[in-house]
């Protein structure tokens, strides 16, 4: 026998961080709420990234993406009250990040990219060249070129975080069910009216798609891309100001930070075993990555060469097609809402759970503009994926995609 109502004002699919603090700061309001999972709180990219808080990513500059800086910035706004509010350690430090250039052909290139952040607003980032980044970093190779730096940005303990946001949630009367799969939304007319589970059906005024790379299973009508990654952690070691980090030693991106605890968790975009888009929800760990990994990780630090691999797994993140989240109601269905396809988490998920819930609570207004993340902004395109794809590689096709904009 379950104890799962027939009845909420709002139903939450997904219990990953965009779920889970969706459904705090929604009953922080006293609305009635319910979230339901498939395995557990926190299982699925939010418990298996790196916890890097970035508030740029990626080298390519386009206009739709250079507005993320918003609210990447107002994420970490949050994030610095955030310990006190949620009474939790999730473990944050600002840290600062480092992009860094492995060769000359980098090192030119990130100089245009600071140069383009910097004309639009971004008085905080720096490039340094390699004495400055060693001086910054004494541990890193001294065959790096360069890096570009922001000093606000840093780490934090995911899993902590999105479990904090629903032991508060949970504080406030929302309702959490783990290990209860959505099975199918219950639409009639074009209006959903709620969703059946495993253990029955429960009706609600609204329902959210939070299940982020699972998110094209309950809205087909947009295509978020399901991405594998794998990662690694070390045994604790000296702490070091390697902060937070990402390069491309051999052409294939490797990020990591050193967390509070003095383990140093990285990762690598995987090759192996990604024959179809099938392939990005198996969590299989194949050792020809972990190695690879391994060794660009030794190519970036060489003093840590003797270091000792303890732990490593894989998760899935997840892509739109201009690699901007989706939030706001399902094109042609009413009260169905997305709020999905985050690739880098940290830096977006806590202000979009917030957003999400104002839109809602506030009946479309919201703090910060949304209209960038409108899930008509696509149109009905659906874009025919690389046959093989990992992190790199949908990274730079995604660049090419054009995309409609509001």
């Amino acid at each position: 026998m379950n104890n799962i109502p027939d009845n909420t004002e709002i139903i939450i699919i997904g219990g990953g961080l965009v779920g889970c603090s969706m459904a705090y700061y929604l009953s922080r309001e006293g609305i009635d709420v319910m979230l339901f999972e498939m395995r557990n709180i926190s299982s699925g990219a939010s418990g298996r990234n790196g916890g890097m808080v970035v508030q740029t990513d990626g080298r390519e500059i386009q206009t739709i993406q250079s507005k993320r800086f918003l609210y990447t910035r107002a994420n970490n706004k949050i994030l610095e009250n955030l310990t006190e509010e949620l009474d939790y350690d999730f473990e944050y430090e600002q840290t600062g990040s480092i992009d860094i250039a492995c060769s000359e052909a980098e090192y030119e290139q990130l100089k245009k990219v600071t140069a383009l952040q910097k004309i639009m607003g971004d008085e905080e980032i720096q490039l340094l060249d390699s004495k400055e980044t060693r001086d910054l970093c004494p541990i890193i190779s001294p065959n790096i070129k360069g890096c570009r730096y922001r000093a606000s940005d840093g780490s934090l303990n995911s899993n902590k975080l999105t479990n904090a946001y629903a032991m508060k949630a949970k504080e406030y009367g929302a309702k959490i069910f783990s290990f209860t799969p959505i099975l199918d939304l219950l639409i009639k007319d074009n209006v959903v009216k709620g969703v059946k589970h495993i253990h029955g059906k429960s009706t609600a005024k609204i329902v959210v798609n939070a299940a982020n790379a699972w998110a094209s299973t309950f809205t087909p009508q947009i295509q978020i891309i399901p991405c594998k990654g794998s990662a690694i952690v070390t045994e604790p070691t000296t702490r070091f100001p390697a902060l937070v980090w990402e390069a491309y030693p051999d052409g294939t991106m490797i990020w990591g930070a050193q967390h509070k605890g003095g383990n140093i968790l990285f990762g690598s975009a995987p090759e192996c075993g990604l024959e179809s888009v099938e392939d990005h929800y198996k969590e299989t760990v194949y050792p020809a990555d972990i190695d690879k990994a391994v060794k660009r990780f030794i190519t970036l630090f060489p003093a840590l060469k003797d270091i000792s691999v303890i732990r490593s797994w894989a998760g899935t993140v997840a892509f739109s097609l201009d690699a901007l989240p989706c939030l706001g109601v399902i094109p042609g269905i009413s009260n169905l809402v997305i709020n999905a396809g985050f690739p880098v988490g940290m830096s977006w998920c806590p202000i979009m759970g917030k957003l999400g819930a104002e839109f809602i609570y506030n009946e479309g207004v919201t703090s910060l503009p949304i209209d960038i993340f409108s899930p008509s902004r696509f149109g009905h395109v659906v874009k025919t994926l690389p046959s093989k794809y990992n992190y790199t590689i949908l990274q730079d096709y995604l660049n090419q995609v054009e995309v409609m904009e509001n």
